[in-house]
Parts: C-alpha cells; structure tokens; sequence
C-alpha cells in the first residue's frame, strides 16, 4: 500500500511539473491568440488572393523561404523595379513565421509606399536546413538572411532597403546591419532584446530544456526556448558593435511589454551610434503591438520612410 502511494504521488507529481512545463508553452505561443489568429488568417487570405507571392532562395545548406507583396503602384503596371524606391522587408520573432506581419501585409497604406517583403527565419515556416535542427546564433542567421537582402537589392537596385524586426527578429536586424552594413538602409526594432542588463530568464525556459520534458513538447516549442535561451549570449557578444551599426535605427517599444523589458527604450536612446537612433514608446503598448496596434506601428514606420529615416541622437549629428 504505501509502494503504491509512493507511486501515486510520484506520477502527481510529474503531472504538475509537465503541466507547468507545458503552460508557459502555450503562453510563449499564445500571449494574445485571437489577435495572433486573425493575423496569421489575414496572412493566410491575401496568399489565397494572389496579393501575396511566394519564393525561395538556397543558401549554404539551408533553404529560406520568403513572401512578397509588390508595391501597388507596380502590380498595377505603372511601375517597374527600377522605378520602385523603398522595400521594407519583415522579420517575426519566435516562434513565428512570415504571417506574423499579417496586419502589416494587409496596410495599402504600406503597400502603396514600398515592396513588402516577409521572410521565414531559418528553422521557421518554409525554411530549413537539410538536417532539422535550429541555428540559435544571430550572427549565424545573419549570414544566412543576408543573400537574401542583396538579392533584393538586385531585383529592386533603386529602392532603398529598411529591415523590420519583431522580438528575436527584433535583436536579429541590428546584428544583420551591423555585419552586413551594404546589405540594409535602416533598421527598425520592434519590442527587442537590445541590453544584455535587462535580460531575464524566466523560470520556465529552465524547465521547458529539461530532457524529460522537451520530447513532450512541440519541435516549435523547443526552437522557441533553445532560441531564448542563447539570446543573452548572442545580446552581450553584439554588444561591442553598436559602433559598428552605420544606418540609421529607429526603435518602437510598448510600456506594457511583460516579455521584454520596457527600459530596452531607454538603452536605445542612449546609444551614440554613427547614424544615431530614434525611439517610439508607444503607452499601453503590449509585446505584440505590431498586432494589438498595427495602425499606430504602421503610421511610424511610414513616417520613418517619409523623413529619410530621421534620428535624433546620431553620433554624426552631435558632433557638429
């Protein structure tokens, strides 16, 4: 009786302990889901409707899979490539895929203004390697997106080029501009991991690693939180390149973000880099606030195009 007691007690307890393994997971994947699942359905709607195209090019080992939505002025037939003048290329954050710029996708407002481009991170949506597996380095997913970037500047050798980057993709698209400088015309950080001081694990990516419990778990899940995981490591090595980042950054960050830290904003605004950085906090604003408030994050990145990409505390500037 008291073996089986013991028994009893030890499954409860692994219940619990999976349960809570398994929480955070849907919470990683599930912050807000109907904003989440109408985005991707918007996404989903404009593929159906031909509005958007697919592609894909082949880099190293890895196949990265992208969408595009041609300006509207070019669909039209009034505008050819060369005459096009501003791409604005997205990149999601974890886990995710292009569908996470559904609102975005959808804005004629941004559509009339450049060539949107969604890309599929390695590992995510239609990109992989030959072997499955996820590349948790920022300076090794740079170089496997940045192909990409020149072939776009090749296919549209007049536009300029802005790299949009939500969450992971959010510390992603500096690294990339930083190593890669010919590759992109600006950055813009959207609720990102800049500072390695206001990293925090949370107690979740600790037991969702657990080797009993990540075969339990989805594969995007377990990319998710290897992704997670690394990213103080990849945060603290780029942070002896900010000297390096030579396009001009413009950061927006809610107030109310609880996955990343709000003072990211503040270190932003700190920076001195060589062509300076603007930061938007926007009040109320949520992790997903590309979604949540797409109006308001779309009004700024067109008036980052609009004002040529216009800083306030470029290190250029502050010198004269």
């Amino acid at each position: 009786m008291r073996i089986t007691r013991l028994w009893c007690e030890k499954k409860s307890l692994q219940k619990i302990v999976l349960w809570l393994a398994i929480l955070p997971a849907v919470g990683l994947t599930g912050c807000m889901p109907k904003i989440i699942e109408e985005t991707e359905s918007q996404a989903d709607a404009l593929y159906r409707q031909q509005v958007i195209q697919s592609d894909h090019i082949m880099v190293e080992r890895a196949r990265l899979h992208y969408t595009v939505r041609e300006q509207l002025e070019f669909s039209a037939g009034a505008l050819t490539a060369n005459e096009v003048t501003e791409l604005l290329v997205f990149v999601h954050g974890t886990p995710g895929d292009w569908r996470s710029f559904g609102q975005q996708l959808a804005d004629r407002r941004l559509a009339a203004r450049a060539v949107l481009v969604a890309i599929d991170r390695p590992s995510w949506g239609g990109s992989f390697f030959e072997e499955e597996r996820v590349e948790t380095s920022l300076g090794e997913q740079a170089g496997l997106i940045a192909p990409l970037l020149l072939r776009l500047r090749e296919d549209y050798p007049n536009a300029r080029l802005t790299l949009a980057g939500h969450s992971f993709g959010a510390s992603l698209v500096p690294m990339i501009a930083m190593v890669y400088p010919q590759a992109v015309d600006s950055v813009v950080v959207i609720a990102g991991d800049l500072s390695a001081e206001y990293l925090e694990e949370k107690w979740y990516n600790t037991v969702l690693a657990w080797p009993w419990v990540r075969p339990l778990l989805p594969r995007e899940i377990c990319y998710a939180n290897d992704e997670v995981l690394a990213l103080d490591e990849n945060i603290a090595a780029m942070s002896d390149y900010w000297s390096h980042l030579s396009v001009p950054m413009m950061v927006i960050q809610g107030t109310e973000d609880t996955l990343v830290d709000p003072r990211n904003a503040d270190f932003a605004a700190a920076l001195k880099t060589p062509a300076g950085v603007r930061v938007e906090r926007i009040d109320g604003g949520s992790h997903l606030i590309h979604m949540a408030q797409s109006q308001r994050v779309d009004g700024l990145l067109l008036d980052w195009l609009a004002s040529n990409f216009k800083t306030t505390n470029s290190a250029i500037n502050s010198s004269d």
